[in-house]
C-alpha cells in the first residue's frame, strides 16, 4: 500500500498541472494574438490617416 500510493498520485497531479498549463498557454496565446491584431489595426489607421 505504501509503495503503491506514490505511484498512483503523480499522474493525477501532472495531469492537472498539464491541463492548467495548456489552458494558460491558450489564454496567453489568445491575448497576444488579440494584442497583435489591435496593434496592426492601429498601424493601419495611422497609415490611412
Amino acid at each position: 500500500m505504501i509503495f503503491n500510493m506514490p505511484l498512483r498520485m503523480p499522474p493525477r497531479n501532472s495531469f492537472e498541472i498539464g491541463s492548467i498549463g495548456t489552458t494558460f498557454k491558450r489564454t496567453a496565446r489568445a491575448s497576444v494574438f488579440s494584442i497583435l491584431i489591435t496593434f496592426k489595426t492601429n498601424l493601419q489607421g495611422i497609415d490611412n490617416s
